[in-house]
């Protein structure tokens, strides 16, 4: 998913490793915890924001994100 690389800055197999548990909706958007792909011995959470709009002249990327996990 496009807007989770963009906003996350995630690579391919950090988009697939993804839980749906370490995913929260918010009023600020959805917050997004991860675990870093690169070949590190320490495993490091990370945690990102997809926003929600702040007018209706704006994408509502949190929006898009929820109704593809719906």
């Amino acid at each position: 998913m496009a807007i989770l690389a963009f906003f996350g800055g995630l690579r391919h197999t950090e988009i697939m490793d993804l839980k749906l548990e370490k995913m929260k909706s918010e009023a600020e958007g959805v917050f997004i915890v991860h675990e870093r792909a690169k070949q590190r011995s320490d495993k490091r959470e990370s945690k990102f924001l997809v926003p929600r709009a702040k007018n209706n002249d704006s994408t509502d990327f949190a929006a898009v994100v929820e109704q593809y996990l719906r």
